[in-house]
């Protein structure tokens, strides 16, 4: 199943699929086990929870439409992109990392290619 993330403007970004993040572009963004987000090599990245994507800082950077979770503000959503093919599920690497989770924050600063792409 496919459900499509918003940024805080309302523009779809990427989508969850299964266990992992894709970009509108289809590529493998990164994992999720749980209500924990980990990137692609394995480094813990932050939490997705009730529809809620959080950062390592307890900030918003997407939510899905029909969002339970805390959100900061909620703007108004625009449609979604064609779909693009979904592409192989890459190896998963070893997980690790496990962050304490602060208070909610805000909006994130943190962009979402920022946020997938770090490397630990």
């Amino acid at each position: 199943m496919k459900e499509w993330l918003f940024h805080r403007n309302g523009q779809a970004l990427l989508f969850l699929y299964d266990d992992r993040f894709i970009s509108a572009d289809g590529e493998n963004l990164g994992w999720l086990v749980g209500n924990e987000v980990f990137s692609l090599k394995g480094s813990h990245l932050g939490w997705f929870e009730r529809g809620v994507l959080f950062d390592r800082d307890n900030n918003v950077l997407a939510f899905t439409a029909d969002a339970t979770g805390y959100l900061p503000s909620r703007p108004a959503i625009g449609g979604v992109p064609a779909a693009p093919e979904i592409p192989a599920a890459p190896e998963r690497q070893s997980l690790c990392g496990n962050l304490i989770r602060q208070g909610y924050g805000g909006w994130s600063i943190r962009t979402l290619e920022q946020f997938f792409l770090v490397i630990l």
